[in-house]
């Protein structure tokens, strides 16, 4: 059994896909909020694998929350140290940023947010296979892939959708966490991107949900699965 580091930055944030999968497979999930005054481990290495979900402040605020700058010094640590590392959105962010990578917005204020393409790169297809659609809830990107990563996946908006440092560090800008009940919750929760072009109406992201759901669940399963295996 793994025990796995899970950071979310909201405490009411504990149910997400990750963690059910995580846990049917006989993992140890131990859940941190960070903004609510959780430490952040300045060593990856006391867990088998870290876990970063989403947030709504940026890898570079922080100057206004040190909490921030101590997820992006456990993002490098992990690399450094051999620990299976998962980012997703804030997470992926958070990797790049601790390995030089810029991470901003679209001059044009596009954003993502809803279900769009996943289009695999040569050295992501066998990744991404039966993949086809996932969610997405960003106006913020990482601009390339850090150096010696390896580029697994873009979109049509963010060239950088997945890449991969190392052997099993892995940053998605996507969010395979989010369960097929949780899209109408995000609606409200994230009112800051509705104002941005390229977002999708709260009625198609339901239905897509429901249409992917089953790809995006088999994919988290499989992914899981393989990151974890190396190490156990």
């Amino acid at each position: 059994m793994a025990t796995v580091l899970y950071l979310v930055h909201h405490p009411t944030w504990t149910s997400s896909r990750i963690i059910d999968v995580l846990r049917s497979m006989g993992h140890k999930v131990e859940l941190r909020c960070p903004p609510a005054g959780d430490p952040v481990p300045h060593r990856a290495a006391e867990f088998d694998g870290i876990v970063v979900s989403g947030h709504h402040w940026s890898v570079d605020e922080g100057h206004l929350h040190p909490s921030v700058d101590a997820e992006v010094a456990l993002a490098r640590a992990a690399v450094e140290e051999g620990v299976p590392y998962f980012g997703m959105c804030f997470g992926a962010q958070a990797l790049a940023a601790a390995h030089g990578c810029l991470v901003q917005g679209r001059a044009d204020g596009v954003a993502e947010y809803g279900f769009y393409p996943l289009h695999a790169t040569a050295d992501g297809a066998e990744l991404f296979d039966g993949l086809t659609h996932v969610f997405q809830s960003h106006y913020q990107a990482c601009l390339t892939v850090p150096e010696g990563g390896v580029l697994l996946a873009s979109s049509e908006a963010f060239e950088v959708q997945a890449f991969r440092l190392g052997p099993s560090a892995f940053g998605v800008q996507f969010h395979p966490d989010a369960r097929l009940d949780m899209i109408e919750g995000w609606w409200p929760d994230n009112e800051y991107l509705h104002h941005h072009p390229g977002i999708q109406p709260l009625a198609e992201q339901l239905a897509d949900a429901a249409r992917h759901e089953e790809a995006i669940q088999g994919w988290v399963e499989r992914f899981l699965q393989q990151w974890l295996s190396d190490r156990h």
